[in-house]
């Protein structure tokens, strides 16, 4: 009697070959932990038959679906269940997921109350319109320094008011007065613009036949600028009226 031995994976053949397994020969065992996901099995260690932890859980879950050893069935431990962001009841945050994490994110500029919306600025009005949005009006006169004011004007109490006298000129308080310039202040009065010659007028004791490159050589006229226009731009200081003029 001659006795074939079988050896292909083969359905009821009443005989189950080496490296054969219930997946692809019936007539083989199922074996937990083989690693080959078989009959009712719904995985057999890294074999999980294409499944997540949403398609086990539902949708929204994330993570890392695995498999029971010796169970051959999910083990879903180190899935995470999607984020649910409930609202706050804060209007001026935004309620939402992030990384799947709920977050609730401060709305840049919103307010509920006027004092959310300090500007630390006492010449404003500070407050919190019916949009939920801040605002800040400028109070009218209102000032923090003299050089807010005008001609002749000073800043007291946060309001400009006038004076009688030329404002006292003192280099460094922010305000370019009492015969301040850029030359003598540009901390007040600012940097002076790049001239290419400065001369001076006086019409009490200045004499046309002068330099009028100082004070003590001064032209009595302005006739002579007829004489610099070649120069691009020049500064004339009348030093009678203490004011100056810039020519072309």
């Amino acid at each position: 009697m001659y006795l074939h031995k079988i050896t292909s994976c083969k359905n009821n053949d009443g005989y189950c070959p080496s490296g054969c397994n219930a997946g692809n020969d019936n007539d083989c065992s199922y074996i937990c932990g083989n690693g080959i996901r078989e009959g009712t099995e719904k995985c057999d260690g890294a074999s999980l038959g294409g499944a997540t932890c949403a398609g086990v859980l539902g949708t929204g879950y994330t993570g890392t679906l695995k498999c029971f050893s010796g169970l051959c069935t999910f083990d879903t431990s180190l899935c995470v269940a999607p984020c649910t962001c409930s609202d706050d009841g804060n209007i001026c945050t935004t309620d939402q997921c992030v990384n799947n994490v709920c977050q609730h994110t401060a709305i840049s500029g919103c307010c509920t109350s006027a004092s959310q919306c300090n500007d630390n600025n006492i010449c404003t009005t500070d407050s919190c319109s019916g949009n939920n949005l801040c605002s800040h009006s400028t109070i009218a006169s209102c000032c923090t320094s003299s050089s807010q004011c005008g001609s002749n004007q000073v800043c007291t109490g946060n309001v400009c008011v006038a004076t009688s006298n030329p404002p006292t000129a003192t280099c460094g308080d922010g305000s370019c007065n009492g015969g301040e310039t850029c030359s003598n202040c540009s901390q007040d009065c600012g940097t002076c613009a790049s001239y290419s010659r400065i001369f001076y007028v006086n019409a009490t004791t200045g004499n046309d036949n002068n330099n009028g490159l100082s004070s003590s050589t001064p032209w009595k006229t302005l006739s002579k600028v007829i004489h610099i226009q070649h120069l691009k731009l020049v500064m004339l200081f009348y030093l009678e009226e203490e004011t100056h003029g810039i020519a072309h």
